[in-house]
């Protein structure tokens, strides 16, 4: 019975359509109020000057693991920090291998005239892209923004 009920919760939060998107931060600098402002985005080859508040990452898998999706959510990751500069250093793309169960149903004679219906599991591999981005929240000071 067990078994049956986290089958049926599985099956659920799969018809539910879960997010790959997450993002995380560690303040490393100063501790700020969030920032409501526009946050300015720069590569880490620019030069930037102000405060380090901390690391930032934001990363997504398969369709949702683009630079459109992910740079939102680390802009607000670094106004969170309360940055008003998007420092990316680094972005990443790998494919990792991850297994799930699949099931298969079948059907065979069982007894006169008689069909039986089985399931059988067995684990899937699939090869799944995540799009990774890293880098750091800024505060400058707000005459050095263009």
């Amino acid at each position: 019975m067990r078994g049956i009920s986290g089958l049926i919760l599985a099956f659920a939060l799969a018809s539910v359509g879960c997010s790959s998107i997450a993002s995380s931060a560690i303040a490393t600098g100063p501790r700020r109020a969030p920032y409501a402002g526009p946050v300015r985005v720069v590569t880490s080859g620019q030069p930037v000057t102000g405060a380090d508040l901390g690391i930032v990452e934001a990363h997504a898998a398969q369709t949702e693991a683009n630079v459109e999706t992910l740079v939102p959510v680390f802009v607000a990751r670094v106004a969170r920090l309360g940055g008003n500069v998007a420092v990316i250093d680094h972005v990443e793309a790998r494919f990792d291998l991850l297994e799930r169960m699949h099931a298969e149903s079948y059907s065979y004679p069982c007894g006169f005239h008689a069909t039986c219906v089985g399931t059988r599991w067995y684990p899937v591999h699939e090869e799944v892209m995540v799009l990774s981005m890293q880098g750091r929240a800024v505060a400058a000071p707000t005459g050095s923004l263009p």
